[in-house]
């Protein structure tokens, strides 16, 4: 109970320091907070889109990437939209010959499978 007298105390002691120090005329303070006021009320500048700010690095830097990007387009790109006629040739190298009988026989073989199933 005593704790809870005791902050009632200090916070009636701090509230009348604060209304006090507020009724007092504190040209410091007041200058201060002008100060503060007039600077939240510039609206700062977005320095990408302002030209006039740009270094030379800024345009070096986006010179660059450009120049990367083209590369990127012209040499690497098309490589996935076509095929290599080397890859092609090795492809069909590669397939095990087949005979032509082996296939009659399993062409045969798939028909009789179908007909017995009453397709």
């Amino acid at each position: 109970m005593n704790t809870h007298t005791t902050d009632d105390v200090l916070a009636k002691r701090l509230a009348q320091t604060l209304e006090q120090q507020a009724q007092q005329d504190n040209p410091a303070l007041d200058h201060m907070l002008e100060q503060v006021i007039l600077q939240t009320r510039v609206k700062p500048t977005n320095i990408l889109f302002d030209v006039k700010h740009w270094s030379k690095s800024v345009w070096v830097g986006m010179g660059s990437f450009a120049i990367a990007a083209s590369f990127t387009m012209v040499m690497i790109v098309p490589q996935y939209f076509t095929q290599d006629d080397a890859a092609l040739v090795v492809a069909s190298v590669n397939h095990p010959n087949v005979d032509p009988q082996f296939l009659e026989d399993f062409e045969l073989v798939a028909t009789l499978g179908d007909e017995s199933n009453g397709r």
